[in-house]
């Protein structure tokens, strides 16, 4: 049988190797189970663009010879549009010269309850100018006209046929 003493006098001895080991073996599984908790945080704040889908849009943008970017952030109102505040969601394009001119986007910020929005479109993304301001109904195509260039817009709410 062993002497209790000699037992805890090597434990003693022996404490920081030990205490070493511990942590090389705990660090690891920490830092990992704190990584999954905070990336499964992180996608329950996001929206799932499958499930949560309220809106599609449809933009209409006939391509120039040379690429440009489109910039569009949606309102409620008219003048949150010229304050630029409580935005619903930004879309940015790239319209490459050889593009069709079509794009479809869902969305998932918008109020499924709303009958019109007010929109803001520019080029620059910078600057937000030249800019114009107007407004869709969801449902109802619209065409507006920014640096002679026809932009077409269609907002439908989304129906779920899954």
């Amino acid at each position: 049988m062993e002497d209790t003493s000699v037992t805890k006098g090597r434990l003693r001895k022996n404490r920081k190797p030990i205490a070493v080991v511990i942590l090389l073996i705990l660090i690891p599984l920490v830092t990992i189970v704190s990584i999954n908790v905070m990336n499964d945080i992180i996608r329950n704040n996001e929206p799932d663009p499958y499930s949560d889908i309220s809106h599609s849009l449809t933009i209409w943008i006939t391509p120039e010879e040379e690429e440009f970017r489109l910039h569009v952030d949606f309102y409620g109102s008219e003048q949150d549009a010229y304050s630029k505040t409580n935005s619903y969601v930004g879309v940015h394009l790239t319209v490459e010269p050889l593009d069709d001119g079509e794009y479809t986007i869902y969305l998932w910020t918008i109020p499924e309850d709303v009958t019109r929005v007010w929109v803001k479109i520019y080029f620059d993304l910078v600057t937000e100018e030249p800019n114009i301001i107007g407004d869709i109904e969801i449902g109802k195509t619209t065409t507006t006209q920014l640096l002679n260039r026809e932009i077409s817009f269609l907002m439908e709410p989304w129906l779920d046929n899954g």
